[in-house]
């Protein structure tokens, strides 16, 4: 996969910066895990006072902390504006699907060819048909100019830049493998998005990212306490902490445990209503059943109560998914809490296991 050299998933989203080094030898290792979050610090208040320059300063920090030479990472585009596509083209030598799925999305899409960059990944050859269906990523040549400059600036080579629901997939598929012939659901939940995508071991995967995220909850508590974005993303830590007691919670907490129901149970309906479109989509798609299962996991994964409100209201069984957990890693760590903050490095960890 990646033989002797680590190979870095560098994850930069909307409000942290995530990055993982592997190193496969007859199992994987984890040979770091590095977290930042930018708002949690002295470093912005607000999203407005977030640019590359800060970005790049926390990025070189990190570097420095890191005990490895890191000179080239796999990363990712995660805007808002990146689109994933599922394309069946003619069965195709590798050299060849670039050059087909060009005259495809010529045809397909409202930008201009030109003016955007695709990659992609092929997820079923079907030489019956004499057909291949390929996942893949769309994103403006402007954004992918932007993150190679940020990549640089940081004096670092990017070996790979996927769009992050890619990775996330990867990650699933390379930690998950199916034992069971069912379909399941991953929710990525991130800060500014989430990512649905419904796997099945006999079909292709069906993915789909929204605008919605765990800032969502954040600006609804910033409105209601009119108060920053980084002290509103403290009060949302602060009420999910299972480490700090009833008391000490009822001091700290600005709001009510009424309010914080009436926000989480508008971000659940949002997300239950994406999950339920998507599982009926991919039903009729496939006919296949419901999905048997729900796997929550991002850095928004582990809201308090939101696993339950989503499992009442999809009527599918819901599970948190920690990639940490795996039996393929090697992690030399007896830090219980890092072990336990696997969800924020989903994105990162597919980056690094990418081939």
């Amino acid at each position: 996969m990646f033989k002797e050299a680590i190979s870095v998933g560098l994850d930069i989203g909307h409000n942290s910066i995530k990055m993982v080094g592997l190193r496969k030898k007859h199992n994987v290792k984890i040979e770091f895990l590095r977290h930042y979050d930018l708002f949690l610090t002295d470093r912005v208040r607000n999203h407005k006072n977030l640019d590359t320059t800060v970005i790049t300063q926390v990025l070189r920090e990190m570097i420095h902390d890191i005990p490895f030479t890191i000179r080239k990472v796999h990363t990712t585009l995660s805007d808002i504006d990146t689109e994933i596509r599922s394309i069946e083209i003619p069965l195709v030598s590798g050299d060849e699907i670039k050059s087909a799925l060009r005259w495809n999305l010529m045809s397909t899409i409202s930008s201009e060819i030109d003016k955007m960059e695709y990659d992609y990944q092929v997820i079923n050859r079907d030489k019956v048909k004499n057909s291949m269906t390929v996942t893949v990523g769309l994103v403006s040549r402007n954004t992918l100019d932007n993150q190679m400059d940020l990549i640089s600036r940081t004096r670092l080579e990017a070996l790979s830049i996927d769009i992050d629901s890619l990775a996330i997939y990867n990650c699933f598929i390379a930690l998950n493998p199916f034992k069971e012939n069912q379909t399941v659901i991953l929710l990525n939940i991130g800060a500014e998005k989430t990512t649905i995508i419904i796997v099945h071991p006999d079909h292709d995967p069906y993915i789909s990212s929204r605008p919605i995220g765990g800032n969502y909850i954040t600006r609804q508590i910033e409105s209601t306490l009119r108060t920053s974005f980084r002290e509103a993303e403290e009060q949302k830590i602060l009420f999910n902490s299972q480490n700090i007691s009833d008391l000490e919670l009822n001091n700290k907490i600005s709001f009510s445990d009424t309010e914080w129901q009436n926000i989480l149970n508008s971000f659940s309906d949002s997300l239950s209503n994406l999950i339920s479109s998507a599982n009926i989509h991919y039903q009729v798609l496939y006919g296949k059943e419901s999905a048997a299962k729900i796997f929550l996991t991002g850095g928004s994964a582990f809201l308090h109560r939101l696993d339950l409100l989503i499992a009442q209201q999809t009527k599918i069984p819901v599970f948190r998914w920690n990639p940490l957990e795996s039996n393929q890693f090697i992690f030399d760590s007896s830090d219980h809490a890092t072990l336990l903050s696997g969800p924020l490095f989903t994105t990162a960890i597919g980056l690094a296991l990418r081939d």
